[in-house]
């Protein structure tokens, strides 16, 4: 797809301007985030993407975030080239058992963009950056980049020249922790008379 012409490419830097796909179909964009547990697999529709992730405790959870600046080739790069590209990730800290990781990145002369995906465990479990599990590839599945921080930070990526062969690949691990278990109360030794 990196050689493809897309007719209706914006002709300024624009971010993920593209339907989305969810099988690489030229001239669209795969979700602007997305997640499964170890063994499964990214979203296959829309019906998917929606549903999130089931994981429980011990489950580690793969996330991959998708940037491309579709702008239109072979034009002027001063207004081409997305400039000072971030990407910010959360992950909701809470026990309730629904759960949801965000992503929105911008360059300074780009549109915003913004996803979620819901990750759903047991009541009481909490999810958890695996340190360091951060990865970046390009669009040809090389890896880049490794060791990264990437969940709940801003990770600049600096600036992107426009077309598919530039788009970036983001990944990070999160693990599903177990319900705490409480400390017992220590019982009072008695006070001798």
């Amino acid at each position: 797809q990196a050689d493809v012409n897309c007719e209706l490419a914006p002709t300024v830097a624009t971010l993920n301007p593209f339907p989305v796909t969810f099988s690489g179909e030229p001239c669209m964009d795969w979700p602007a985030i997305d997640a499964r547990v170890e063994s499964g697999q990214y979203s296959q529709n829309f019906a998917d993407l929606s549903n999130g992730v089931e994981a429980q405790a011990g489950n580690e959870v793969h996330v991959v975030i998708y940037v491309h600046n579709g702008a239109a080739v072979n034009l002027d790069p001063d207004l081409t080239t997305a400039r000072n590209v971030r990407v910010v990730t959360t992950i909701d800290q809470n026990s309730n058992g629904e759960h949801f990781i965000r992503t929105t990145f911008r360059g300074d002369n780009t549109n915003t963009v913004s996803g979620s995906i819901r990750i759903k465990t047991n009541p009481g479990e909490t999810l958890e950056i695996i340190p360091g599990s951060g990865e970046k590839y390009n669009w040809f599945a090389n890896l880049e980049q490794s060791g990264l921080s990437i969940g709940n930070t801003t990770f600049v990526m600096g600036d992107m020249d426009p077309c598919f062969e530039f788009s970036k690949f983001l990944k990070f691990r999160i693990r599903v922790q177990p319900v705490p278990t409480p400390f017992p109360t220590p019982t009072p030794n008695p006070t001798p008379p």
